[in-house]
């Protein structure tokens, strides 16, 4: 074994520094360690978080002895969130459980803003997980990390497309987008009939484009919100 991962292996306790040489029992806990790690990233025992998934695999590459730049370069993640992965794992062999708690109920802060995110990063030119970083932080007011970034893209259907982080519309995609969509109409009537009036649109016939902009209204249908218009009795007559 080289000296590297000797200390590696005594950075997470799973051998003990007095002993220059690892033993039989030593060997028996690191295969048993790396049995499990790799069971969660493959998911032969349960189905895992993708976030569980990925802090496994850092910590199975880690105990495997790669190279850090291999894993920075595999799992897109920043230095420091990998060796803060290391030092939690060092203390608690189970941490990434109760980590993944705290950061589902961090990504759920962005949620109300997941259409702003998606919309902009239409045009943005978001290329790495540190430029969505930065640009979510700029357009919410919220901090993430990049680990956390990296689960929101993911839970929300984010890939590269043409070198650029876009949402990929699948039809459940633009399903609920739709629904997003229409509790914002039906919350916003006062709001739509007040843009309508400083706008000077009453007689406007391209009303319903301009109000759909204005709301950013994509993917509802037109006579969906030509009815809107009439019910809410915003307009008369279907535009």
């Amino acid at each position: 074994m080289n000296s590297r991962l000797q200390q590696r292996l005594i950075n997470v306790n799973l051998k003990t520094k007095e002993d220059n040489n690892i033993e039989h029992k030593d060997w028996l806990i690191l295969d048993n360690e790396k049995e499990r790690l790799n069971g969660i990233v493959h998911n032969t025992f349960q189905k895992y978080p993708h976030d569980i998934r990925l802090i496994a695999k850092v910590l199975l590459w880690y105990i495997n002895d790669f190279d850090i730049t291999e894993i920075l370069e595999e799992t897109k993640l920043s230095k420091s969130s990998i060796y803060n992965y290391i030092n939690h794992y060092k203390k608690d062999k189970n941490f990434m459980y109760k980590m993944h708690k705290r950061q589902k109920q961090n990504i759920s802060k962005l949620e109300k803003y997941q259409y702003k995110i998606v919309d902009d990063f239409e045009t943005s030119n978001i290329r790495t997980y540190k430029d969505a970083q930065e640009r979510i932080a700029l357009i919410t007011g919220i901090n993430l990390s990049i680990s956390r970034i990296f689960n929101f893209l993911i839970q929300h259907n984010f890939e590269k497309v043409d070198g650029c982080y876009r949402q990929i519309q699948t039809e459940k995609v633009i399903a609920n987008r739709i629904i997003f969509e229409k509790v914002v109409l039906e919350v916003s009537v006062d709001k739509v009939k007040e843009y309508i009036s400083d706008n000077h649109l009453e007689s406007d016939y391209r009303l319903a484009s301009k109000v759909r902009k204005a709301f950013n209204i994509k993917y509802t249908s037109r006579s969906w919100f030509s009815n809107y218009l009439i019910k809410n009795k915003i307009v008369t007559t279907k535009e």
